[in-house]
C-alpha cells in the first residue's frame, strides 16, 4: 500500500533498522504507523514527516518539521526519501544519496521554483483584483510549492 502511495506523491523507498539487526526498506517516514481496525478496515497514523526535510542550515535539527510542500514533491523530477537527513536513517547504505537529492531539490526550491514564481508575480500582481489577492495568496504560494516561511525569499525576488 506505501509503495502506491509512494508512487502517487513522489516518495521512494529506503533502509531503515539498526546495523545488525533485521532492516527493511519502507516507503515513507519510519514512523508512519499502520493498523486494522476492529471493523476490518485498514488506518495509516502519524503522516507528519512523509514530505521530506528541506536541506537547509541546521537540518539535523529540523527534520521533523521543516518540510518540503507536497506540491513541490509531487511535481520534482527524482522521488525523495521521507527519512533523509534523520537519524533513522543513519545505516541505510544509500544515506548519502538520499540526502543529496533532497540538497539538490532544496537548491531546486530556492534558486529556480522560487524565482520562476517571483517573476509571475511581478507579471500577474496587478492583474488579480484585491479581495482575490489578500484572500487566495497564500493558496498560490502553496500550489507552486513553497512555503509560507520563504515568502521572505520571495520579495526578494520582485521588483
Amino acid at each position: 500500500l506505501m509503495i502506491n502511495v509512494g508512487k502517487l506523491i513522489n516518495i521512494k523507498s529506503h533502509l531503515c533498522g539498526r546495523k545488525g539487526s533485521r532492516q527493511v526498506h519502507i516507503t515513507g517516514p519510519i514512523d508512519v504507523e499502520g493498523h486494522k481496525g476492529r471493523d476490518e478496515r485498514y488506518y495509516a497514523l502519524d503522516f507528519a514527516r512523509v514530505f521530506p526535510p528541506t536541506a537547509g542550515k541546521g537540518v539535523r535539527r529540523t527534520y521533523l518539521y521543516k518540510v518540503f510542500r507536497p506540491e513541490f514533491v509531487k511535481r520534482y523530477h527524482v522521488p525523495l526519501s521521507s527519512d533523509a537527513f534523520s537519524p533513522f536513517s543513519q545505516w541505510d547504505p544509500e544515506k548519502a544519496v538520499h540526502e543529496a537529492e533532497v540538497m539538490e531539490a532544496t537548491n531546486h526550491l530556492l534558486l529556480t521554483t522560487i524565482p520562476t514564481f517571483s517573476r509571475w508575480l511581478d507579471q500577474h500582481v496587478y492583474t488579480l483584483n484585491l479581495e482575490e489577492r489578500l484572500s487566495t495568496f497564500c493558496e498560490i504560494v502553496h500550489r507552486e510549492g513553497i512555503n509560507i516561511r520563504y515568502l521572505g525569499l520571495v520579495r526578494t525576488h520582485v521588483k
